[in-house]
């Protein structure tokens, strides 16, 4: 049954009488048009009409004065329904060794503060903790070899966004022969990810040949991968989805997998497809890659065949290692790794955006640290960089970081995206249909930042922070983006 709850009687009231008055009136209006009258009474009586009847339509009684409910006896609380419709945030505090528990606080501080300037939903920090204690944290930092595929990949988006095409292709091909060598189960998704971006770059550069056997590759690690209609050109879509269908249209067969523990995360060429006990059908002809892995237990790894109209089966117990049940700290310091392992974090929670926190003091030299990953995109905002010099003004720092924060999460990455990617997110190639202008390093839209930012805000914050805050120190702070 539909309810309406008023708040306001007389008011609702009013209304509904003005209302009726309203319309009897437009046909009261409306019978005079057709009686003998003179031009002019003519003109301004269809002129009053139509005023008359157009607000008719367009009336509305005010939302101030009453609420909508299913039901009648339990009331909707305004707090409730933002969180429906906020953004979902996971603030994670990085643990390096250097002020962990300052970062700490300053996480706290954020999660208090960010609400009340952004419309976001901030994820319990116990609910983070009691999931993320259950899957393999990332602790082991890539190789030389590694992070130089990974900055190929960034400079080959980069000179994409500044419609320098040879450059990009040369770089991202790059990319693409390193992690083709590498092992799939690990690299599985930035290699699709590689060979997604050659094939908008190659296709952008003239070489159609070379975006077809970059996307039929892409297809192949991940068939159900489903390119944005509206992101990209329909040039692009029709070759991805034509070169799709010829693997997906296959009859396929299916895979159920079964773990002891349960709840342990499923990789298929690398990219996580869900926890068990998982079940997929459709799947195309061929040989898969898969890893399952949860923390404190050795993960497993090996190669599937996947056959027309059969079900494959697995159960699997996994080893649980003794000599490692405590959970490891993530101390991942590398940018790349950083916002590599946010995205995961936020993919286990199903959050919408996972921040990264770190405030280190050492010798008058501090700093806060944040970095802002979309997980839709796997994508990284421009990180900030908040700089002060005496331990008072922390209060005032994170206040700066927590405006930023706020605007960030308030804005939507693909719709400029060389505006607000950071150049150590790789991001989901679908940013790349998002091109609207050349590419600027200098972050325009942030202008000064500085003391002004932190007036309102750093109250809140001093009141979150244990160690309380001031802002009447001689020091300074100086805010920059990364």
């Amino acid at each position: 049954m539909f309810i309406v709850r008023v708040k306001n009687p007389f008011i609702f009231l009013t209304n509904i009488v003005l209302q009726r008055v309203i319309f009897f009136w437009c046909i009261y209006v409306a019978y005079g048009l057709f009686s003998p009258m003179s031009q002019v009474k003519l003109r301004a009586r269809k002129v009053v009409a139509w005023m008359a009847i157009l607000l008719v339509l367009t009336w509305n009684i005010p939302e101030a004065f009453c609420s909508n409910s299913n039901t009648a006896s339990l009331p909707i609380s305004s707090s409730n329904e933002d969180n429906f419709s906020s953004t979902s945030v996971i603030i994670y505090p990085v643990k390096d060794n250097i002020s962990d528990n300052v970062t700490k606080d300053a996480a706290a501080a954020l999660q208090a503060v960010l609400p009340k300037i952004a419309n976001v939903y901030v994820i319990s920090p116990k609910l983070v903790d009691n999931v993320l204690s259950y899957y393999q944290k990332s602790t082991n930092e890539p190789s030389d070899e590694k992070k130089n595929a990974f900055e190929k990949l960034a400079q080959a988006k980069e000179h994409y966004f500044s419609f320098q095409y040879d450059e990009a292709l040369v770089e991202v091909s790059s990319a693409v022969e390193y992690f083709s060598q590498s092992n799939i189960a690990e690299n599985g998704m930035i290699l699709q990810d590689a060979l997604l971006t050659q094939g908008v770059i190659a296709k952008s550069a003239g070489d159609k040949n070379l975006t077809i056997k970059a996307f039929q590759r892409a297809v192949q690690i991940d068939p159900f991968y489903k390119i944005d209609r509206m992101a990209f050109a329909p040039s692009i879509v029709a070759i991805y989805e034509s070169e799709q269908q010829k693997i997906v249209q296959q009859a396929g067969g299916s895979l159920k997998i079964e773990t002891t523990p349960p709840a342990a995360e499923v990789y298929i060429n690398g990219i996580l497809k869900g926890v068990t006990p998982f079940n997929v059908q459709k799947i195309p002809d061929g040989s898969y890659s898969l890893m399952i892995k949860t923390n404190r237990y050795y993960p497993i790894e090996k190669t599937i065949i996947i056959s027309q109209g059969q079900e494959s089966v697995l159960n699997e117990k996994l080893r649980w290692i003794k000599e490692d049940a405590k959970v490891s700290d993530n101390k991942v310091t590398d940018a790349q790794s950083q916002i590599r392992e946010g995205a995961r974090i936020g993919q286990l929670l199903k959050a919408d955006k996972v921040i990264l926190v770190n405030c280190d003091e050492v010798k008058g030299d501090n700093v806060v640290v944040a970095r802002m990953i979309d997980i839709k995109y796997r994508a990284a905002y421009r990180g900030i960089i908040y700089s002060y010099n005496a331990v008072e003004e922390r209060a005032q720092a994170i206040a700066g970081v927590a405006e930023v924060l706020g605007y960030q999460a308030n804005a939507k990455l693909s719709n400029d995206p060389m505006k607000y990617l950071d150049p150590d997110g790789l991001g989901d190639p679908l940013l790349l249909g998002a091109r609207r202008k050349k590419f600027y390093k200098s972050p325009i839209f942030w202008g000064a930042i500085g003391l002004a930012v932190a007036g309102a805000i750093a109250g809140g914050v001093a009141a979150a922070l244990s160690s309380g805050g001031s802002s009447g120190s001689s020091g300074s702070v100086n805010v920059q983006f990364k």
